[in-house]
């Protein structure tokens, strides 16, 4: 088996903090599985998607010339194209099939959470190129169990569930123990519009008003004029900068110790292309208690339906976080989450779905 691998992926190497996502940091830990199983990596970064949409066409032509170049002086290596789809497909599809026209193994790595809905929506090009672009790899990894079943139904061919994970190095001390001398709640992730942040500040002032003592971490990056707006909400509902801390953007190392001190993980995300969450893994992890909402994997990752909120109504949220924390609730949901990670989402669970994409 050859152990060279053209690995093409976006990997955030030039973008500010708040613009680095899940598919970057998923791409990282993949090849850190890689490099760890004695596979050589050659990267070819996806270009980063500018405002001259003649200049970024220019920039993926010159990638494609790259991707021809390594793959005629590595004759046996693999190709691992990590999808992001959309307009991006067809760029995709012309890197898949330029590799089999050349004989190497292809392997598509589907991201983010909304493969399906794209296919439904786009025209029939669309459609086309992406069972186009499906069959001609020669392995199929997916972030979502949904797909591996579509892929199934629509061309009948297998794929592989691979979904995020967290590294086994964080699971090695066990369930961690943690005091309930107050409530303390956390965000981290990209600290964004999408992700609703404003919402989890109208929650903590919801339960604030009912008596909760608690505390609110924001981890994670964040541009300067999102930061002001939030410190001008926190004003608004009558928080303080005691109840509501920012860290900035800081690596998973840093502050994991803190989350194993944390009790709940609030994430009412409308991100459209919401997947499978890496902070929504981490955060169960570390025995914390998701409150999350209906999009992307979140449900499936979560299994457990009532901790999932349909809609982004503030007060349902609030009022599951408040019943769990009051009932003595709070260490059965913790254990099971941790349970639900150490059982289907570590590194040791979901390597070997990876590997055998390569053998």
């Amino acid at each position: 088996m050859n152990k060279n691998i053209i690995f093409y992926s976006p990997l955030g190497n030039r973008l500010a903090p708040d613009k680095i996502g899940g598919t970057e940091c998923a791409s990282r830990k993949t090849i850190g599985i890689l490099t760890d199983s004695g596979f050589r990596i050659i990267l070819l970064r996806k270009p980063v998607l500018g405002k001259w949409t003649a200049l970024y066409l220019v920039k993926i032509f010159l990638t494609w010339l790259n991707l021809l170049r390594l793959l005629i002086i590595h004759q046996k290596a693999s190709l691992h194209v990590v999808g992001v789809y959309r307009g991006l497909m067809y760029v995709e599809w012309v890197f898949i099939v330029t590799a089999k026209i050349l004989s190497h193994k292809t392997v598509y790595d589907i991201r983010n959470g909304d493969m399906i809905k794209e296919y439904e929506n786009r025209n029939q090009l669309y459609k086309w190129g992406m069972l186009s672009l499906l069959k001609h790899s020669d392995s199929i990894l997916c972030q979502g169990i949904d797909y591996v079943r579509f892929i199934e139904q629509k061309l009948g061919k297998p794929a592989s569930y691979y979904p995020n994970y967290l590294r086994d190095r964080f699971m090695t001390g066990g369930y961690p123990q943690r005091d309930m001398k107050g409530c303390r709640l956390v965000y981290f992730g990209r600290i964004v519009p999408a992700k609703n942040i404003e919402i989890i500040l109208d929650i903590c002032k919801v339960l604030y008003d009912r008596g909760m003592s608690l505390t609110l971490d924001l981890i994670g990056g964040c541009s300067d004029t999102y930061k002001t707006e939030l410190e001008d909400r926190i004003r608004e509902v009558g928080l303080s900068g005691n109840d509501v801390r920012f860290w900035g953007n800081k690596e998973f190392d840093i502050f994991f110790p803190y989350l194993q001190t944390c009790h709940f993980f609030l994430f009412p995300s409308d991100e459209p292309r919401e997947g499978h969450s890496n902070s929504l893994t981490e955060a169960m992890g570390c025995g914390i208690v998701p409150v999350v909402s209906d999009i992307g994997f979140n449900r499936q990752v979560v299994d457990a339906d009532e901790l999932v909120v349909p809609d982004t109504n503030i007060s349902s949220y609030a009022d599951i976080v408040y019943k769990i924390w009051t009932t003595g609730q709070w260490e059965n949901y913790s254990r099971r989450m941790y349970s639900r990670v150490a059982e289907n989402f570590t590194e040791s669970r979901v390597k070997e779905s990876l590997l055998a994409a390569y053998r």
